[in-house]
């Protein structure tokens, strides 16, 4: 990574390269201060001195950080959120800045983050329901604009809360931990619930890189499902591993730092949302072993693993 730096001079600018260090390997960052590697979300402090010619107005072109939160950011136990602070508690990485009018209702307009470990131990899956036929959010999405649109999975998980819902459950009894696997409460959000299959889109997209992997919003679709698929465009991409590499990134950058996390493989890992297709089947992402990210329907008595996610 290096550093532009603008010096002017009486007729000119001169223009300096300083090299601040760069990550070796982009999926598994380890903090290395001996050769100085330089990571998402963690601040960095540097004093420049330029010897040579330009004048005391030089000038340094930075990002500052803002209000508003960023995805990739992390969200903080106490409500805040930005880059990582050693002082703070972390409890879910954000992968959307923006909420639903829904949710807005609620007084949650910031965005949403993403747990940092799967509900119950890491690989435990639950079913969505004991039997089909079922319709409890009362809504039903089959289009492909519904899938990526449906952002309401906080009001669909509080329909799924009565005996037999074991993934909904599973969601909202989800307990966040400190790095001493402390029990933190998730101040100033919903609480923890069951994401809706377009809360999973945005995670795969604002996280996971699909739409810059695959420059389009998704390479195939029909009714119940999307996905990004290499057999679709021809481009020989393992979208999965794309997928579960680049939000990797962001738990390992935790796990460096004492947390435990959860990562994501693309060995057919299935996570349930809460937003339903028909009344036989609900949606899910799924991390194909065969190189596919998906996001579509299954049998709602399937077992699949729950990674909850919180609005605020």
């Amino acid at each position: 990574m290096y550093l532009e730096v603008y010096a002017k001079t009486s007729s000119w600018h001169s223009v300096y390269y300083i090299y601040l260090g760069g990550m070796t390997n982009a999926s598994t960052p380890v903090m290395d201060l001996s050769n100085f590697n330089v990571y998402r979300n963690m601040n960095y402090t540097y004093t420049i001195n330029i010897n040579g010619s330009g004048q005391s107005d030089a000038r340094v072109t930075y990002v500052a950080d803002n209000t508003t939160p960023v995805n990739g950011q992390f969200l903080f136990s106490d409500g805040t959120w930005g880059y990582y602070d050693a002082n703070k508690t972390v409890i879910g990485i954000i992968f959307a800045t923006s909420t639903s009018s829904t949710d807005q209702g609620h007084n949650y307009t910031h965005g949403y983050a993403m747990a940092l470990k799967n509900a119950g131990p890491s690989s435990t899956t639950y079913q969505w329901y004991t039997s089909n036929g079922v319709n409890p959010t009362g809504t039903y999405f089959t289009a492909v604009n519904q899938i990526m649109g449906d952002k309401n999975g906080y009001t669909h998980t509080g329909k799924i809360q009565t005996t037999g819902y074991a993934a909904g459950i599973a969601a909202t009894g989800y307990v966040a931990k400190d790095k001493n696997e402390n029990t933190v409460i998730p101040t100033g959000t919903s609480g923890w619930y069951l994401p809706s299959i377009g809360q999973w889109y945005d995670i795969c997209v604002n996280l996971g890189g699909m739409v810059t992997a695959s420059r389009q919003s998704y390479t195939k679709s029909d009714t119940g499902w999307l996905r990004w698929y290499s057999e679709d465009d021809s481009s020989g991409k393992d979208y999965s591993s794309l997928c579960a590499s680049a939000i990797n990134v962001y738990l390992n950058a935790l796990s460096t730092n004492g947390y435990n996390v959860d990562l994501f493989t693309n060995s057919n890992e299935y996570y349930w949302s809460s937003s339903e297709c028909n009344s036989y089947s609900a949606y899910g992402a799924r991390f194909a072993s065969d190189g596919g990210m998906l996001l579509h329907s299954t049998s709602k008595t399937g077992t699949y693993r729950v990674r909850p996610v919180v609005a605020f």
